[in-house]
């Protein structure tokens, strides 16, 4: 007569904690990615928008932009993106306190090296890996 057990084996449950190890190691860093290409639409959204902005300004005025950074996104038509909260970047002007800007930069908070830069006079946006 047969008996049965209840349970698994020692070797059946290691060989699923190695297939989900392995499942982990391979969607971990894909999700990583995704996540932080993801936050990469905050900077894109701001950039284009500066950008849109600063081209009805030039059409509209002859005068150049305030110094400070805060009047030039009032002058943009935008409030300042750096008072947002939950936001993933922070932005400036290019040439910084400058009253004619040639490029908005949105440098990732915490990654300095991740950045996205919009040129305002063609609308070229250069950016570094994830984004």
């Amino acid at each position: 007569m047969k008996t049965f057990r209840k349970g698994y084996t020692l070797l059946e449950v290691m060989l699923v904690v190695i297939v989900m190890a392995i499942l982990a190691s391979i969607t971990i860093p894909r999700v990583i990615t995704i996540v932080e290409r993801s936050r990469g639409a905050e900077a894109r959204e701001v950039l284009y928008k500066t950008y849109a902005g600063y081209q009805r300004y030039v059409e509209d005025n002859t005068s150049a932009l305030p110094a400070g950074d805060s009047g030039k996104w009032m002058m943009l038509g935008m409030s300042n993106p750096n008072s947002m909260t939950g936001r993933f970047f922070n932005y400036s002007f290019t040439p910084a306190g400058s009253r004619y800007p040639t490029s908005a930069t949105a440098t990732r908070l915490g990654i300095a090296a991740n950045t996205m830069t919009i040129n305002l006079a063609t609308g070229a946006v250069t950016n570094t890996s994830p984004y």
